[in-house]
């Protein structure tokens, strides 16, 4: 997200492409960079020499995507999707535009990370087609969702073999804790009613719906009243809402598994509001930490939560639908606790990470067998 960055590496980036006017001249093109030599050291240069490449997301400046015929005709590749970028003529996630389904080319979104200083989208698209192409891939994606957007897109015909394999997190540390705890070390008072909401770049996400969160809280705190309401967010910093009983309390972001967990922990309940997703980490987290999940109805967000068991899904947008779930939570005790145990139960080794790497070392197995 080009706002986030802090100034010295956007200098940098930018002193990188005036030493190199090819490079230079595809940025302003609108191409995607895929000028990136070091892949060429791939597979026969590392040692120990590996018998299955396993891939993420290869944008961000650091992978040769030209590669992939040749790299995957020599041992199996595997790449897990976390977004559509693969899918797209640059966006990681195209929102109401279909044109990828096609072609690209006339791009609305040209802003979206990876962003595009011009329209290239036609051209980016067309050559992950003919990449593709020549390719030998089994793609894994997190979610349902995004298989069948797999099944939609240019990749469709040139997938050797496919799993779903949902994210696993460390649930040694997200798992249920003594609320209390967690609150007084936050300083929050236990009477109150405790909102999470955690993101990443914070408003700055394009892909995170801040505006229908603002609304929904305000709904939700005004019907609450006279009772105490608390909305924690870590790394963020949010302006007056406008409810007297409502106390928005910024936490610092961090990294560490512990602290994460312990916000989670402090919560009643987890709100996410998004434009798009997958197959958000966040919502795992929650539910791994016993915390009831309302969320948006966007990508891979339905398949994680159980309706009227373990959170509800709300339509896009719709903070009235969101405040009115919230508070049927938040009024009613028992069925906070009824929906808090089984979140954690529901989640408890289905969101493992010793249940995904399983799962993947299986399939390399099976793939190697076949090699």
């Amino acid at each position: 997200m080009e706002k986030g960055l802090p100034i010295f590496p956007r200098i940098l980036s930018f002193l990188k492409l005036l030493s190199e006017p090819g490079r230079l001249v595809r940025n302003l093109r609108g191409m995607e960079d895929f000028d990136q030599p070091m892949t060429y050291r791939i597979p026969d240069r590392i040692e120990p020499r590996p018998n299955v490449i396993h891939a993420h997301n290869l944008f961000g400046n650091y992978f040769d995507l030209r590669e992939l015929p040749r790299i995957s005709s020599s041992l199996p590749v595997v790449i897990t999707l976390h977004d559509m970028w693969a899918l797209t003529g640059h966006c990681s996630h195209p929102l109401e535009c279909e044109r990828w389904l096609k072609a690209c080319g006339n791009c609305p979104h040209l802003e979206l990370p990876p962003a595009l200083t011009r329209d290239g989208t036609a051209s980016n698209l067309a050559l992950k087609r003919k990449v593709y192409s020549q390719s030998r891939l089994n793609i894994a994606t997190p979610s349902q969702w995004l298989m069948n957007q797999v099944g939609r897109s240019i990749l469709a015909d040139y997938v050797t073999s496919s799993r779903i394999i949902p994210n696993g997190i460390d649930q040694q540390f997200f798992r249920p804790g003594d609320k209390n705890v967690a609150r007084k070390h936050l300083g929050i008072p236990e009477s109150s009613r405790v909102l999470l909401f955690v993101a990443a770049g914070n408003r700055q996400n394009p892909w995170k719906d801040y505006d229908t969160l603002d609304r929904a809280v305000g709904m939700l705190a005004k019907r609450l009243e006279p009772m105490n309401l608390v909305l924690l967010v870590p790394g963020d910093s949010f302006e007056n809402i406008g409810a007297s009983n409502l106390e928005v309390k910024s936490v610092p972001w961090t990294n560490e598994k512990e602290q994460l967990a312990r916000y989670y922990q402090a919560a009643d309940l987890y709100l996410h509001a998004a434009h798009a997703e997958n197959f958000p980490n966040v919502i795992i987290e929650a539910l791994s930490c016993g915390v009831p999940v309302v969320g948006t109805r966007t990508g891979g967000i339905p398949e994680q939560i159980h309706e009227e068991a373990t959170g509800y899904v709300v339509p896009q947008s719709d903070a009235e639908a969101m405040a009115d779930k919230a508070y049927a939570l938040l009024s009613d005790r028992q069925k906070l606790a009824f929906f808090s145990q089984n979140a954690a139960d529901d989640a408890r080794g289905k969101y493992s990470l010793e249940r995904m790497g399983n799962e993947y070392l299986e399939w390399f197995e099976e793939l190697l067998d076949a090699a």
